[in-house]
């Protein structure tokens, strides 16, 4: 009997090294096929998945991951959509399938539950706060008739051990991003270049995302999970009133233009601003010497950076980051760009990716656009790296509708030229982070094998 457990012990010890070698062998095999212009990226790159967690969970999922690590992206995003366990068993699939390739998933938890919601009108930070602990770190409901309980972000955390960054929230500072309360603006603070924006005069929505941020960093059950702050819109987000008296050339204009005033008095932000003058991250940073995330968490998305004629990203990016974000957050704490990307279906006739940096009137030259946009973003990132910047994640693998179009692939599966410059760009960074995690579960899965082995041989 022992004689056999041990047998046991030694085969699973060489088939995990076994595959160890095969992992690595494969791995240093690997070329891809991509755009020789692009630049390698000096940072990870990612693509978001959240449309695609049914099919990677479906018969071809595996095929589908396969895929996905062939694009040589080292980071996934997605969303939980809702945290009941049904939802989460098909999750646990397409998390299963991703992990086996070497992939590395970030998690966006939003509100996902389907009943005990928060008071969208209720501006009172203190209730908000109470939300969080009661609801949002321990979930909603019971297990019981006519209820199923719903996971929260510390059962979540215990339940995927694989997965440690996780993003709290999603763009905090849009306008109406919930449709419950669009006139106050809901959750997030205000778009000053949308309608209402911030002549509604409210701030409360980004006191709350403070709050949100602060609860949860403090009393998180797994104080080892990296949390990365939901993706502020936009890197520069300027009333057009002000832009002009707040970053004249040469200088950074009055300081009022950067500091929590009512709507009058400010300018460009980036909401950045307004989250680190929020009473709860002030009061956090005083208490505990830090900020209350590890990571800042941007989508510079840049239509305003057009107003006036283009910009390259190569210039827009850097610059912006250092001008409107980096002067309130230090960079001790990366940025990562957990959402970045062009729609070829927005304004119709004439969306940005058709016009720069090539005037163009046929698709294949709006995708050409797109992939040339996405090199220039890549190095101008290259030649900041004082900036700290991160993982930079592409919106998204691939499109979901005719409306948005902002995949690497599209609608019918075909992969746009974006797909061979992310490719090519990854390729420096991605396959060794891959071979990487791979090694690292591996490594685990072996470790495991053993304890379940000496457990058994101690018993027998």
């Amino acid at each position: 009997m022992v004689r056999s457990l041990r047998l046991r012990l030694y085969g699973g010890l060489w088939i995990a090294l076994f595959l160890l070698v095969s992992l690595f062998s494969a791995f240093s095999s690997y070329v891809p096929v991509a755009q020789a212009a692009a630049p390698l990226a000096s940072f990870p790159l990612g693509t978001d998945v959240t449309g695609i967690m049914d099919q990677l969970a479906g018969p071809d999922g595996d095929n589908l991951a396969a895929d996905i690590a062939r694009s040589n992206a080292s980071w996934l995003r997605f969303e939980f959509k809702a945290t009941d366990p049904t939802n989460l068993a098909w999750y646990d699939r397409a998390i299963g399938r991703l992990q086996s390739h070497g992939l590395q998933l970030m998690a966006v938890l939003l509100d996902p539950f389907a009943t005990c919601g928060h008071d969208m009108a209720d501006p009172d930070p203190d209730h908000f706060a109470e939300w969080v602990r009661t609801v949002y770190l321990k979930g909603c409901g019971v297990n019981g008739p006519g209820t199923v309980h719903q996971l929260g972000f510390n059962e979540l955390t215990a339940r995927y051990p694989y997965i440690q960054y996780w993003q709290i929230w999603n763009e905090p500072n849009v306008c109406g991003f919930f449709p419950a309360d669009p006139n106050a603006c809901g959750y997030g603070l205000w778009r000053k270049d949308g309608q209402g924006g911030e002549h509604v005069g409210l701030r409360w929505g980004m006191q709350k995302f403070g709050t949100l941020l602060a609860t949860v960093y403090a009393e998180r059950s797994n104080k080892n999970v990296k949390i990365v702050t939901g993706g502020i819109l936009n890197a520069y987000n300027c009333s057009l009133e002000y832009d002009s008296i707040c970053n004249q050339p040469g200088h950074l204009g009055p300081a009022n233009c950067y500091a929590l005033k009512p709507w009058q008095n400010y300018g460009c932000d980036a909401g950045v601003n307004l989250l680190m003058n929020s009473d709860a991250v002030l009061h956090f940073k005083q208490e505990y010497g830090r900020l209350p995330f590890d990571i800042l968490g941007l989508h510079p998305y840049q239509p305003s950076a057009w107003a006036n004629g283009y910009v390259a990203p190569a210039v827009y990016l850097p610059s912006d980051i250092e001008r409107n974000v980096r002067r309130f957050v230090d960079s001790s704490y990366p940025i990562w760009f957990t959402e970045w990307s062009f729609d070829l279906a927005s304004n119709v006739n004439q969306p940005p990716s058709c016009r720069y940096p090539a005037p163009a009137l046929s698709s294949s030259g709006c995708e050409a656009n797109v992939a040339a946009l996405f090199e220039s973003m890549v190095a101008g990132l290259n030649s900041r790296p004082d900036l700290n910047i991160g993982n930079v994640f592409w919106f998204n693998l691939r499109d979901q509708s005719k409306t948005l179009q902002t995949g690497l692939v599209d609608l019918n599966g075909r992969k746009r030229p974006v797909w061979y410059s992310f490719e090519a760009a990854a390729y420096g960074i991605g396959p060794g982070l891959q071979q990487n995690m791979r090694m690292e579960i591996l490594s685990q899965l072996m470790r495991n094998s053993v304890r379940v082995l000496k457990s058994e041989l101690q018993v027998g």
